[in-house]
């Protein structure tokens, strides 16, 4: 049986890969470690794992004791450096690397660019779930293979809300740790009458905007799903900061804006606003 080492920690790629994980396990034997958000979220999704520590020793550790594996499979997370230490020692360890690139944006820095030697870093394969990141992959490393792995997340979700009955009574807030995020639902609350439920980011503290809800009590919720799905079938619409979230309501046909200033990097045709009120013009809310 073919063995597979899986770090991770950032929320994004755990979430792709914990689906992977769901659906691939005929004939593969999985060990998985993981830390911060991956590790909420494989708990989440009942796949046994083992706690990594952000410790170059414990991750040398870690390693060595799966030199045989087949392959490492990683996240490229900006929160630590879990996913990257793990993938230097496993190249050293002479273990076969792939990294699934879990967004759209930021590619050669998540492997260390601009350092004089970031391309070292760089895995055996790069898998990717869709054409565009197919297509940025091999624009900025033209000398690494790719793969074609299908993001059975989203797909996981486009399932599940089709299958759902839908109420769509309300507006659903996509939150990111960012400090501006609080001014921007403060906004839809000056904005529209709608009720919000705010979505909160797995990386973000589980408290946060409790102020400002109890401050609006009735009108503002935080959502206590844990599948997303179970707060897609009551978005009217999603709105929020640039959130890879926002994919995934834009791919079940949710009116979707998102606010950004710079250049938006989800490649989906999700609308962009530069402000609040011009994202409910938008929506028509």
């Amino acid at each position: 049986m073919k063995s597979v080492l899986v770090v991770a920690h950032d929320a994004g790629a755990a979430e792709i890969i914990g689906a992977y994980l769901k659906t691939h396990t005929k004939g593969k034997h999985y060990s998985v470690y993981a830390a911060g958000p991956a590790a909420r979220i494989f708990r989440r999704e009942r796949i046994p794992f083992r706690v990594i520590r952000e410790n170059k020793k414990n991750i040398a550790h870690i390693v060595a004791k799966h030199r045989d594996a087949a392959l490492a499979l990683l996240g490229t997370g900006w929160m630590t450096t879990i996913e990257r230490e793990s993938l230097t020692c496993a190249k050293k360890a002479g273990i076969r690397t792939a990294v699934y690139l879990e967004s759209w944006g930021d590619y050669r820095t998540r492997f260390g660019y601009p350092a004089k030697n970031w391309k070292d870093t760089l895995p055996d394969e790069l898998w990717v779930g869709d054409r565009f990141a197919w297509t940025l992959a091999g624009h900025y490393f033209p000398g690494v293979a790719r793969r074609m792995v299908r993001n059975q997340y989203l797909a996981g979700i486009a399932s599940r809300y089709r299958k759902s009955s839908k109420r769509r009574d309300r507006i659903v807030f996509m939150s990111r740790p960012a400090p501006n995020t609080a001014h921007m639902i403060k906004e839809l609350l000056q904005h529209t009458h709608y009720p919000i439920r705010i979505r909160l980011h797995p990386a973000e503290d589980p408290k946060r905007f409790d102020g400002l809800i109890k401050q609006h009590k009735g009108r503002i919720e935080k959502s206590r799903e844990k599948d997303l799905v179970h707060d897609l079938v009551r978005a009217r619409a999603v709105v929020g900061p640039e959130t890879v979230a926002m994919v995934a309501s834009a791919s079940v046909h949710i009116p979707t804006v998102r606010i950004c200033t710079g250049t938006p990097i989800l490649p989906h045709h999700i609308q962009t606003a530069t402000t609040v009120a011009r994202a409910l013009k938008i929506l028509r809310l």
